[in-house]
């Protein structure tokens, strides 16, 4: 299905903004590609399923849906900026540094013990720990995070970086290819109900040869 191969090329591209999180221009390759093969997935799956009338019903509810929603018009007018004004994509990077430190315990516990003829004998055990001290080893690490967010993005996914929002856009496109196969099968395929509907068209006499092409 062409349909399932773009979404892939799609996911590939987003995958590929993982791994290139830390590198600009890289990052900024890559949400360009993104942009464009998501905004492709329905336009492949509409030439997909040709002359089908139930599709077409189908599909037009989907449109008005997805013109309603403001993520789905937020990426199709990235894809149209990136493809019609030959632009890029906006936005901005939040860099973070945590710094892990590994730490030692050391913990040691005394107890006092008198004998019988009054005679005190200390003695230390590691079981019962009393007291502890925490001192910083040498092999500290610095993570560094980052994040980047579009610039222009609707109020109520300002703080939400880009690759959870692509994720999140993603996941709706999938839903509406998953959805399409359960209702109409394999793209391409001929339908049996046309078929029937052609056999009762048709004049009986005629040849199964003329009848289905």
């Amino acid at each position: 299905m062409d349909t399932q191969q773009k979404y892939d090329e799609a996911e590939y591209f987003l995958e590929m903004m993982k791994e290139n999180i830390e590198d600009r221009q890289k990052f900024k390759y890559n949400i360009s590609a993104f942009v464009s093969a998501t905004r492709s997935v329905t336009f492949v799956l509409q030439k997909e399923f040709p002359k089908n009338p139930k599709f077409d019903e189908w599909y037009c509810g989907k449109q008005v849906q997805m013109r309603r929603d403001r993520l789905f018009k937020f990426f199709k007018d990235k894809r149209d900026h990136v493809i019609h004004k030959k632009g890029t994509i906006d936005m901005r990077a939040d860099i973070s540094t945590a710094i892990n430190v590994s730490m030692a315990l050391s913990v040691s516990s005394e107890a006092i013990v008198r004998k019988a003829d009054g005679t005190i004998k200390d003695c230390e055990y590691s079981e019962s720990p009393v007291k502890s001290k925490i001192t910083p080893k040498q092999d500290n690490t610095e993570i560094t995070e980052y994040k980047w967010f579009f610039s222009d993005c609707p109020n109520e996914y300002r703080n939400v970086d880009v690759i959870t929002l692509c994720e999140k856009y993603l996941n709706e496109l999938k839903i509406i290819v998953e959805e399409s196969e359960s209702k109409f099968g394999e793209a391409n395929t001929p339908q049996p109900e046309h078929t029937q509907q052609r056999f009762e068209r048709d004049d009986t006499n005629m040849s199964p040869a003329t009848i289905i092409q």
